[in-house]
C-alpha cells in the first residue's frame, strides 16, 4: 500500500477550521449567557448604577449575532485562500518535475538572492502564487499537474464559486449587489432570461450563519477530495 505523504498546509487548514468553530461557539455562547443574566432582575440588583448604565449601552440583537458569523466567514475564506497557495507550493517542492517550464520571471526578481536555494524557493513561491490566483486557475493547475480533482462534482464547484462571490460582495461591496457582482454571477449562474429588465445597486440580504456552515462543509469536502487522491 502506498504511504500517503502528509501535507502541512492541510493540517493547518484543519486547525484553522477547528479554531474558528471554537471561537464562534465561544462568542455565541457568551452572547446567550450575557443576555440571560443581564435580563434577570436579581442579577440587576447586584449591580451598581455605573455598571448597570454601561450594560444598558451593550445590546446583542440578531443583527449583531449575524455579524459574528460574517466575520468568521470572511476569516475562514481567507484561510482557505492561503491554503490554496501553501498546498500548491508544497506540491511543487515535493514534485519538482511538475514545475511549469513556460513561466516568465524577470531577471531583476532573482538577482538579489545569493544562493541557488533562495532563487529556487523564490521561483517556486512565485509560480504557486500565480497558479492559485483564483479558483479556476487553481483547479486547472491541480488537475493538469497532479491529477487532483478538488471539487467532487459540478454542484460542489458551483457552491464554492457562489461563496467566493458572496465573500467579494461582503468584503468589497459592503453587502451590495452591484454591476460587478451581477456580471460575475452570470459566469456560473444560469438566468431564466437574458433580460432582467431592471437594475439598481441594492443591499443584499444574507443568512450569515448558513453561509459560514456551508463554507465549512465545502472546504472539508475539498480536503476529502485531496486526501482521497492519496498523493504519493
Amino acid at each position: 500500500m502506498t504511504r500517503r505523504k502528509k501535507f502541512k498546509s492541510i493540517g493547518e487548514l484543519k486547525e484553522n477550521i477547528a479554531k474558528m468553530n471554537e471561537l464562534l461557539t465561544g462568542l455565541i455562547t457568551y452572547v446567550i449567557v450575557f443576555k440571560k443574566f443581564t435580563s434577570n432582575p436579581k442579577f440587576r440588583e447586584l449591580l451598581n448604577s455605573q455598571v448597570e448604565g454601561a450594560l444598558e449601552k451593550i445590546t446583542f440583537d440578531e443583527k449583531k449575532t449575524n455579524q459574528i458569523y460574517e466575520l468568521c466567514f470572511i476569516r475562514l475564506y481567507a484561510s482557505f485562500e492561503a491554503f490554496m497557495t501553501d498546498f500548491l507550493r508544497e506540491l511543487y517542492i515535493k514534485f519538482p518535475d511538475s514545475l511549469p517550464r513556460d513561466k516568465k520571471i524577470s531577471v531583476d526578481d532573482i538577482l538579489d538572492w545569493k544562493t541557488q536555494k533562495s532563487t529556487r524557493t523564490f521561483i517556486i513561491d512565485h509560480i504557486a502564487i500565480e497558479n492559485s490566483y483564483d479558483l479556476p486557475t487553481w483547479k486547472r493547475t491541480l488537475k493538469a499537474g497532479f491529477g487532483i480533482e478538488v471539487f467532487k462534482d459540478e454542484k460542489h464547484e458551483q457552491l464554492f464559486n457562489l461563496l467566493n462571490l458572496i465573500r467579494n460582495m461582503i468584503a468589497h461591496s459592503g453587502r451590495k449587489f452591484n454591476s460587478k457582482i451581477s456580471r460575475d454571477s452570470a459566469k456560473f449562474i444560469k438566468r431564466k432570461t437574458d433580460k432582467l429588465g431592471h437594475f439598481e445597486v441594492t443591499d443584499f440580504e444574507l443568512d450569515d450563519k448558513n453561509l459560514y456552515e456551508n463554507l465549512v462543509n465545502a472546504i472539508e469536502d475539498v480536503i476529502t477530495q485531496i486526501e482521497n487522491k492519496n498523493i504519493a
